[in-house]
């Protein structure tokens, strides 16, 4: 019998209130000190027991939609929804290796 599993890259970190590597990562490179990971993924506000996780698919790929909302960001517009796409410009840009990222919010 053939094993269906395969070995995979797998990034993690934890959000937590004061642990926020990911936001400050974010803020930092894109030099946009208002970004919000929890606000962004619109994490709920209610404090489940365990959190919630957040898992992104990166390989650095973005379509023209999303070069124009990275953009859009790099100038300080709103956006929501961009831990993804960022996750994918940072690949692109080879800051970050492609794979699967897990960011954990916890309470």
């Amino acid at each position: 019998m053939k094993n269906p599993f395969k070995k995979e890259t797998i990034y993690r970190t934890v959000y937590r209130a004061n642990c926020i590597d990911v936001e400050e990562f974010i803020q930092k490179f894109y030099e946009n000190p208002e970004y919000r990971f929890v606000a962004d993924m619109k994490s709920p506000s209610i404090k489940p027991s365990k959190g919630i996780s957040h898992i992104f698919g990166v390989d650095g790929k973005l379509d023209d939609r999303e070069r124009k909302k990275v953009e859009e960001f790099r100038r300080g517009t709103p956006k929501t929804w961009m831990a993804r796409v960022l996750l994918n410009d940072l690949c692109r840009q080879k800051i970050i290796k492609p794979g699967e990222y897990i960011v954990d919010v916890s309470w």
